[in-house]
């Protein structure tokens, strides 16, 4: 909204002279000069800076952020770079096998078949660096932690995708049967151009006091959130069931 934009228009190409706004709450700024012919968008070479936006994706994450974009022609294609440093971030929705977050990201294992092609948007290409300035926070009934991402935004716009990696701080609460586990190794990575498919590697430890003895228990996290595997091993050694049963 709040939005001014100036244009410089002759037979070559549109130059920005002004480009003045508010997205999702913060201001934004671009200039720059692009050539528009009959097949669309040609020779683009913006620059935009935005402060203070505020976003909620995927749902449940909120935060707030600022960067610089560049829009450019790379071949036949138009790519969105650029760096986005994000000041604020917290999840404190809470975590259900049926909620919002893991439904979005169970419908990016289905591949988009009946989408309508768009000229424009079916060129627009992602490469931008996402990069945390202060940790961001996990608070709900699943966890109670902090981490650090260095993540990269790829692939087309209508179908994004993400890159990278997420380190969670050491010292974190993960819940399970009423039980605190602390984490000591955490890293949830990002590897799959084609869609949002996090990996998780977390190790928890907590422990159990009986009558004759007290017992360390580990527990490993691993894979995708829908194919999420657990394994718990103590010291002094003993069976997953038994394991279990304390």
């Amino acid at each position: 909204d709040s939005l001014s934009v100036r244009l410089a228009l002759d037979t070559k190409q549109i130059s920005v002279r002004e480009f003045k706004g508010n997205v999702n709450g913060g201001p934004i700024e671009a200039s720059g000069t692009l050539r528009y012919e009959r097949d669309g968008l040609r020779d683009v070479d913006l620059k935009a800076t935005v402060q203070d936006f505020f976003l909620d994706f995927p749902e449940g994450l909120k935060s707030s952020s600022s960067g610089t974009l560049s829009i450019t022609s790379v071949e036949d294609d138009i790519e969105i770079g650029g760096t986005i440093r994000v000041q604020e971030s917290a999840f404190r929705e809470s975590f259900d096998v049926s909620g919002r977050l893991m439904n979005y990201l169970r419908s990016q294992q289905v591949v988009a078949v009946d989408r309508e092609p768009n000229p424009l948007l079916d060129r627009i290409r992602l490469n931008v660096a996402v990069r945390t300035i202060t940790p961001m926070m996990v608070q709900n009934n699943a966890a109670r932690l902090e981490g650090s991402a260095n993540l990269r935004l790829v692939g087309p716009v209508q179908e994004p995708s993400v890159i990278g990696r997420i380190t969670l701080s050491d010292g974190g609460e993960i819940i399970l049967n009423q039980r605190t586990y602390y984490i000591n190794r955490g890293v949830v990575n990002f590897s799959n151009q084609a869609r949002i498919e996090p990996q998780l590697d977390i190790q928890a430890q907590t422990e159990v006091k009986t009558r004759y003895e007290n017992i360390d228990i580990t527990l490993r996290l691993t894979g995708t959130p829908d194919k999420l595997t657990t394994t718990l091993t103590s010291d002094p050694p003993k069976s997953e069931a038994d394991i279990i049963s304390l």
